[in-house]
Parts: structure tokens; sequence; C-alpha cells
């Protein structure tokens, strides 16, 4: 089983994704759903993280300044 985030700064588009990424036999479980990118750079300093499904235009710090931090 994957430890999944999802990031996006839009409440239905994170439900969504959510819903896509949760399905059964697929490996993954999301362990967090976060608005911006500070708050999944806070969030994978302390939790085990093996995928990151991020929006490129986020409010803190965008999908691309995240995954250069990262």
């Amino acid at each position: 089983m994957f430890n999944a985030i999802i990031a996006d700064f839009d409440d239905k588009n994170l439900s969504k994704l959510n819903s896509i990424v949760s399905k059964k036999g697929l490996g993954f479980t999301v362990k967090a759903k976060l608005s911006d990118g500070l708050k999944v750079l806070e969030y994978i300093t302390s939790n085990k993280v093996d995928i990151i499904i991020t929006e490129i235009d986020m409010p803190g710090l965008n999908g691309v300044d995240l995954l250069k931090e990262i």
C-alpha cells in the first residue's frame, strides 16, 4: 500500500481526486488532502509519503516550486 497526499486549492477537485485515488485495488491510501504547497511541505517533513498529486497553480507555494523544494 502506498501513502499518497493530494494538493489542490479547489475543494471539488480534492474530492474528485480523492475518489479516484482511493478506489479499491489501486494500492493507494490518501493520508491528507491539502490546499497549498506550504502545507504539503510541512506535512511531508513529519509523515511518510510515497506519492504526491499536486496542482501546479496553488497559493502559498505552487506545485513547481514545491517539487524544487522537495
